[in-house]
């Protein structure tokens, strides 16, 4: 197709949309991006694609005064809420598969090297606009999913406060209440009544120090194993062996990602000790160049994942492993035990660099 008045570049990219597009998704498979792993977000992608297309032709259009190619209007798509990561590379590699193109048609061509200039600033104009949309929807998203974290946290405490501290301190209240009633009457009941008040204070006293102690972890872990250890001993049942494995470098690991993945392996923990009714729990880390893994095991009674009553627990788990870019993986079965897997990428490593 030589290039003139009518076969302009505007032209060759509209009538080479679909060939554009599909070059473009073999090149996001083979480079291993996770846009893929979602039908949806794939649809919305390639979509959010041909409107980045059809904006730079319309560019392209102005910019020579010429009238716009007649076409369908398509409808205002949402932003593609992914990681900007591989947003930004998958914006790279439309770029180079458009400009691929357009390079074959205008090889050999008198004003070749303008036209290409002008196609690669009116498509990059377009990706720009893609990425920072992108951009912002990512982090509306984010604020949105940190603040579901948060109140599922605020929840938890509130029931820790509820159901232990404020036991402890019902049971007090309603001894030193009796306490009075028998002081003149019946001296040795009195005696047993302002012991268990005393017990009681001790417990809620153990439970408010447990509670802080959670919440000091949750402000900061400089090391995921040790972190782990102290937490153990502080919370873990006299009847329960715990065996924690970390190999590999935990430096690799900023100190955010490592604090998330504690609080992720301290609700599954937390969820083995208070339901499982296990005797085994096995803490197992592993951190390479690309990824970190972490399993928690048990031995526990199991349980039908799709008949549990409050899930909240465990999505708060998945949600902060999917906050990390990480995925998540829960197996039980009544009378088997449970496991949970996590999965979560070392910042910077991108999608291609994981599936080599």
């Amino acid at each position: 197709m030589a290039v003139g008045d009518y076969l302009s570049p505007s032209f060759f990219l509209d009538a080479n949309r679909e060939s554009i597009l599909d070059e473009l998704q073999i090149r996001l498979h083979s480079s291993g991006s996770r846009i893929l792993d979602d039908p949806t977000t794939a649809g919305a992608f390639i979509e959010r694609a041909s409107r980045a297309l059809t904006e730079t032709i319309e560019d392209l259009r102005r910019a020579a005064n010429t009238p716009p190619i007649p076409h369908p209007r398509l409808r205002t798509s949402e932003a593609i809420v992914v990681s900007v990561p591989e947003l930004i590379t998958a914006a790279n590699l439309l770029f180079d598969v458009t400009l691929d193109a357009v390079a074959v048609e205008l090889s050999g061509t008198s004003e070749g090297a303008r036209l290409m200039a002008d196609v690669a600033r009116a498509l990059q104009r377009s990706l720009l606009t893609m990425v920072r949309e992108g951009a912002l929807a990512n982090r509306s998203l984010l604020l949105q999913e940190v603040y579901m974290a948060q109140m599922v946290e605020r929840r938890r405490i509130s029931r820790e406060l509820h159901d232990s501290i404020g036991h402890s301190v019902s049971i007090a209240n309603h001894s030193l209440d009796l306490y009075r009633t028998y002081l003149d009457r019946e001296p040795i009941k009195a005696a047993e009544k302002i012991k268990n008040a005393h017990d009681a204070i001790r417990c809620a006293m153990a439970g408010i120090r447990g509670t802080t102690r959670g919440l000091r972890a949750e402000a900061a872990v400089e090391q995921l194993e040790s972190t782990l250890r102290s937490y153990i001993e502080e919370v873990c049942p006299d009847d329960v062996d715990v065996r924690i494995s970390v190999r590999g470098d935990e430096e690799k690991m900023p100190g955010y990602v490592l604090n998330e993945i504690f609080l992720v392996i301290r609700e599954a923990l937390k969820n083995s000790f208070k339901h499982a009714r296990a005797r085994l729990i096995r803490v197992d880390v592993v951190i390479n160049d690309k990824l970190l893994e972490a399993s928690v095991v048990d031995d526990g009674i199991g349980f039908e994942i799709s008949t549990l009553d409050s899930p909240g627990g465990i999505e708060s788990l998945r949600e902060r492993v999917a906050l990390l870019g990480g995925d998540t993986i829960i197996r039980s079965y009544p009378q088997k035990g449970t496991t949970v897997t996590i999965s979560v990428p070392v910042p910077g490593v991108s999608g291609a660099d994981l599936g080599r």
